[in-house]
């Protein structure tokens, strides 16, 4: 199973906000809930604003046992702006971090200057590209709504 947690460390809270482990049940540990072993991380998520729902769908998304690729898809809301996933291309974390998404821009439409910001990183070495994939159409289908 697939828990959507917060991320209750010290370590590396200044980016995760949440996280997604795959676990064999959930318990309770000093009043917390606690992803019991064996279990590993498959997910973390770093916007702040939407870091908990993004981790909710991504473990809902897991838990369904989807059979199905997710098909290719346009990373643009716009011609300036959109999600994309990609696969990790850096030393730093390479061991770890396998496929990530991010949301870019031009600075005229959420942010005031141009930004490539990572919003997942994602780490099962095999399905992190199928989820990163997921996770940017979800990002993608969640913003159409909101301009709907």
């Amino acid at each position: 199973m697939y828990i959507a947690l917060k991320w209750d460390h010290l370590i590396g809270a200044h980016f995760v906000s949440w996280i997604v482990v795959e676990c064999s049940a959930v318990g309770e540990k000093f009043g917390l809930p606690q992803a019991l072993p064996p279990r590993r991380d498959a997910a973390y998520f770093v916007d702040p604003e939407t870091a908990e729902q993004d981790a909710k769908a991504f473990a809902e998304y897991k838990n369904a046992e989807v059979t199905t690729t997710p098909s290719d898809y346009s990373p643009y809301l716009s011609d300036h702006h959109g999600y994309c996933h990609y696969q990790w291309d850096h030393t730093y974390l390479e061991e770890l971090v396998k496929h990530a998404v991010l949301y870019w821009e031009d600075g005229q439409h959420r942010k005031p200057a141009p930004v490539r910001d990572d919003i997942a990183y994602f780490v099962c070495p095999d399905a992190s590209e199928q989820d990163s994939r997921f996770f940017a159409q979800y990002k993608l289908e969640q913003a159409e709504r909101q301009v709907a």
